[in-house]
């Protein structure tokens, strides 16, 4: 299939007409509405604002204000519910060095030396390695969902991410977290477009954020306030449903090796179960690029 005419700001993909990386959550957050779709992405927003008693389902909070103010300034209560969580987390072989005992190594023991143990009185630091395993782990974080889709079963789409996250950065692993925002038929007329807008959640080697990751990941609210300007980012006026998410990677991550497939944890039953095949996978060395 050959790659689309590229449109001015995009990126060239095969199956998006508009495909933009952000290297950052504030960079994915700053994006508005075009003016031709300025007054439906608020219309919207309105709309849900009149029926309050369905927001906590729609936004994981009570009001669109609640997740422009966690975004801004972090979710101790998100956090909090992360750290409290119980889903099963297999052991992770470790990348980090571990002490060993020999008769040479960089520190003695003078006590072994003493009570006759001299072939254990050395200790020197041996890296963990894994068969197959990588060093370098990027996690895919599709935060699109359809109407359909309530914010409890997004908060364990992100609460998944997280806890493999941490389980990895423990053993060792450099951790990277990139968030994928994609739908098709957003616009109102003409051939249905496609949207792939990506971000940087979390940088290889930087430490794991859990207030702006959680609000980003678990918080349902992201995605329908700072995600929906997205789709209204395009030129041409799109529908009012935002048309229909899809799970489709763009090219330039289909070259990447990453664990994907988050969409599927929606519970704590599907969380432990996604949490505990990647850490086969990534273990095994059986990530798909």
């Amino acid at each position: 299939m050959s790659t689309r005419k590229t449109r001015p700001g995009e990126m060239a993909d095969t199956h998006f007409s508009f495909r933009r990386h952000y290297d950052s959550i504030e960079e994915f957050c700053n994006v508005e509405p075009s003016e031709n779709n300025r007054d439906i992405y608020y219309d919207n927003i309105q709309n849900h604002d009149n029926r309050p008693e369905l927001l906590p389902q729609w936004l994981g909070v009570g009001s669109y204000d609640a997740v422009r103010r966690i975004v801004r300034e972090g979710w101790p209560q998100g956090v909090a519910r992360l750290d409290a969580l119980t889903a099963e987390v297999p052991p992770v072989v470790g990348l980090r060095r571990r002490p060993v005992r020999g008769d040479h190594g960089d520190e003695l023991d003078i006590h072994a030396i003493n009570t006759g143990n001299a072939d254990r009185a050395w200790t020197r630091r041996q890296r963990r390695v894994t068969v197959g395993g990588r060093a370098n782990v990027c996690i895919h974080v599709h935060i699109s969902a359809a109407a359909t889709v309530k914010s409890e079963a997004l908060f364990w789409r992100g609460a998944a991410a997280v806890k493999l996250s941490d389980a990895l950065t423990e053993a060792g692993y450099d951790v990277e977290i990139v968030g994928q925002l994609a739908g098709v038929g957003m616009n109102a007329n003409g051939p249905k477009l496609g949207l792939c807008d990506t971000f940087t959640i979390k940088s290889s080697g930087m430490p794991l954020d859990k207030n702006s990751v959680a609000s980003v990941v678990c918080l349902a609210g992201f995605m329908r306030t700072f995600g929906f300007a997205h789709y209204t980012r395009i030129p041409m006026a799109v529908r009012g449903s935002y048309g229909w998410p899809t799970h489709h990677l763009p090219d330039d991550l289909r070259e990447r090796q990453m664990v994907t497939g988050l969409e599927n944890a929606c519970n704590a039953q599907t969380a432990s179960a996604f949490i505990q095949q990647a850490i086969q996978q990534i273990t095994a060395g059986q990530l798909a690029a």
